[in-house]
Formats: C-alpha cells, structure tokens, sequence
C-alpha cells in the first residue's frame, strides 16, 4: 500500500495509534491528485481530488493541496469539527482529510474527516476511544440548486488484505431533525412543522436531516433542502459525527486495519426544472490505522 509505511508516529505526543486517510475511489471516477504529509505536531494530514473519468483533471493540484492544508478555510472547519463535537481536551487530532469530489457542469463537494483519540484512557485497557466527524459541503454551479446527499460511517470495512480494527458506535449526531428549519421566534417554521404533516412544501422550503442506525457498526445521515431555500443556492452543510469505541487489538499487533469506511452518495445531488445529471456511483475516504510504534 503505498505510501503508509512513510506516517511516522510522535513520541513526544506518545499517541497510541497512528493514522491516515485515504480516498474511495468508484469505477465511474478517477483520483486527480493525492497529497499526504505529516504535520509538527504529528498529525497526518492529506488531500485529493477526485473527477469523473470522462473529464480531465485540471493543472495546478499540488499547490491547490498545499494551500488548502495551510489555508484559513481548513483551520476554520477543524475548529468547527471540534465544537460540533464538544469534545474535551483529552481527545487529540490523530489525522484529517478532505476530499473534493468535482461533478462537471452540476457541482462540487468538498468533505473534510477528522479522527480524533483519547489520550488518556487507562481505566478501560481493553478499549481504545476515538471520534469521527465530517464537514461536508455541497455547492452548485450556475444554474442548479443543490437538492440532497447521504454520508455513512462504517466499522465492518475491510480494504484488500487490510481487515477491520473492530469496535462499535457509541453516540452519534446529529440526529433527525423536524422537516423545516426552526430559527428562535420562526412562526412560519413552527407552523409547517405541525401542519404540514405529509410534507406537501418540504421540496420547496424544507431542510430536513434524517439520522439512521443500521447496527451498532453502521450510521448514516440524509440531509436536503428545498428550492428556495438558502442551502439550494448557497452551501448544503452536514457535520455527522461519531464516538467510536474500539476493541484493543493483541500487544503484538501493529499491523494495519481498517478502523472506517466514510461513504458519500450524491443523491439525488443537484437539479433544476426538468433537468437532473447523470447519477454517479457512492464515494469516500477509508481510515487506516495501527499502533503507534513504541505504544504501550
């Protein structure tokens, strides 16, 4: 597997397990540029970018890899990741990704995962304790409005000969919402909500999110906005996150496995009247991890 063997874990941090993403590529799309590098402060942290197969990918992407791990707009969605999360100051950014996903002539989405570990956790040595959050962002080009994407977090993912770390969730959010946003004091919101029971105007004014736990090992999000709401037009926003418990391999395991699979479906995507693109097959990114050499 190229290019893992290269994450070299930090001692002085002393993190028990070491990290990195990687893309989930689908057979109707190609990998544009794939960047990795490890931070000071030992964190892996990569980029790619990911086209269809029949569109070529533009020039320019190391320093649009490079920009975007050292940009604002990077900082601003860890800091967001870590608040969404209320995680507390045990949990350390082991690794993070972003992927921008291109859909010529419809949109882009950009998703960016965190996993975070708990430092300390010596009062269940038979457990390890992470975190998964996303920030994903759909926008549409000029002319379409974006209508809807589903994001899954799954524990029973293998990769080739690379089998899963083993765990379950523990808790998850956000959880299913009401079919039309409600900000303080909105009485037209409140109103749909208890009136509207069949959803007759959710495609014109609704935002709702749907939160789905398949097992203890799988968890999905649906999210979608209505046409004329700010998000068809704007930026559609989900931030899914996990707490995941993990199961502590044996003391002389420090092969790779794969703690999870991050699936993205852009449906039903974008759309305008009377016109929606070609449909394109699920994408994502795929969490590797092993132990830190020189952990306890």
């Amino acid at each position: 597997m190229p290019g893992i063997s290269s994450v070299l874990s930090n001692i002085d941090r002393s993190f028990r397990y070491e990290a990195v993403f990687f893309p989930n590529i689908p057979p109707d799309a190609e990998l544009a540029g794939y960047y990795t590098c490890v931070l000071p402060d030992g964190a892996t942290v990569s980029y790619a970018e990911v086209t269809d197969r029949a569109t070529s990918a533009p020039d320019g992407f190391a320093a649009r890899a490079e920009d975007w791990i050292s940009g604002k707009e990077a900082l601003v969605v860890r800091e967001y990741l870590r608040d969404a999360a209320g995680l507390s100051d045990e949990y350390v950014e082991v690794a993070r990704h972003t992927t921008v996903r291109v859909s010529p002539g419809a949109g882009q989405m950009i998703a960016t995962t965190v996993l975070y570990q708990q430092h300390s956790n010596d009062s269940d040595p038979g457990h390890e304790y992470f975190c998964l959050g996303s920030y994903i962002a759909m926008t549409p080009e000029e002319g379409w409005r974006n209508s809807g994407f589903c994001v899954s977090y799954d524990l029973d993912t293998a990769y080739y000969s690379l089998k899963p770390f083993g765990g379950f969730f523990s808790q998850s959010s956000p959880q299913t919402s009401p079919r039309y946003p409600m900000s303080p004091g909105d009485v037209v919101g409140k109103l749909l909500n208890t009136f509207d029971i069949f959803g007759i105007f959710s495609g014109l004014f609704g935002r709702p999110v749907g939160f789905h736990a398949h097992d203890t090992t799988g968890v999905a999000w649906t999210t979608g906005c209505g046409y004329f709401t700010q998000g068809a037009t704007g930026s559609l926003n989900l931030t899914p996150v996990s707490k995941v418990v993990g199961i502590q391999p044996a003391a002389n395991d420090t092969a790779w496995h794969v703690l999870a699979g991050i699936k993205i479906d852009t449906e039903p995507g974008w759309s305008r009247p009377g016109e929606q693109p070609a449909s394109s097959s699920p994408w994502g990114h795929l969490v590797f991890i092993r132990k830190a050499t020189g952990a306890a």
